[in-house]
């Protein structure tokens, strides 16, 4: 298509978006931030969740923290995610922190144990502050494959 500008609060459709609206949404939304207060966040969510046309849809917390006031903030988006999505929420910072270690059949380290006091996803499971390592993303994926059969969106 061609390039324009467009309007402060004008509504645009990707093709995919336009394309994809009967297939499962999966929102992972807000991890490069674009919001100022967790009202806000869980308002930008709800918009882009009522855009999922069959229902369908799966919302993934962020998950990046690099300290415990970042934890301490995604921990109270979480509670607010969960009264609003219910079942539609994953949080995979909560997740991994419970089970991912033991899933991945790793002895934690000092470091991971800090991290887990501190609301921060293990080191062992990290790339770096904002990327989980090979183990963590098998993990993860695991995760959305579970919650998308509680939900039944998907059956095996």
């Amino acid at each position: 298509g061609e390039e324009r500008t467009t309007l402060p609060d004008e509504i645009v459709f990707s093709y995919g978006s336009r394309t994809m609206r009967n297939c499962i949404q999966i929102l992972l939304l807000g991890y490069n931030q674009g919001y100022s207060s967790t009202e806000e966040y869980v308002e930008m969510v709800k918009r882009a969740k009522e855009f999922a046309y069959n229902g369908m849809c799966l919302i993934i917390g962020r998950h990046a923290a690099a300290d415990k006031i970042a934890a301490d903030k995604i921990i109270a988006e979480e509670v607010e995610f969960k009264k609003e999505f219910g079942m539609m929420f994953v949080s995979s910072r909560e997740y991994m922190i419970a089970h991912g270690l033991k899933e991945a059949g790793i002895v934690p380290t000092v470091q991971d144990e800090q991290d887990i006091a501190n609301g921060i996803i293990p080191s062992s499971l990290r790339a770096d502050e904002a990327h989980f390592n090979s183990s963590g993303y098998q993990i993860y994926l695991n995760l959305i494959h579970r919650r998308l059969k509680e939900l039944g969106y998907v059956k095996n």
